[in-house]
């Protein structure tokens, strides 16, 4: 398992973990249905993006 490493992927993948991170934290704080919503939709395209770096 290797990661490509552009530039541009890894501030991808930083920026998008971390709104991802913050996306949860907002979902258990505050119990919001629309974060959960949120957070689901951003974990699904951030576990595809991380498949696709990882294996091709």
């Amino acid at each position: 398992m290797k990661l490509k490493s552009n530039k541009n992927s890894i501030i991808f993948l930083s920026i998008y973990t971390l709104i991802t991170t913050m996306l949860i934290i907002n979902t258990i704080k505050y119990k919001l249905v629309v974060d959960a919503i949120y957070t689901i939709i951003f974990i699904t395209i951030y576990v595809r993006y991380l498949y696709i770096n990882i294996f091709n």
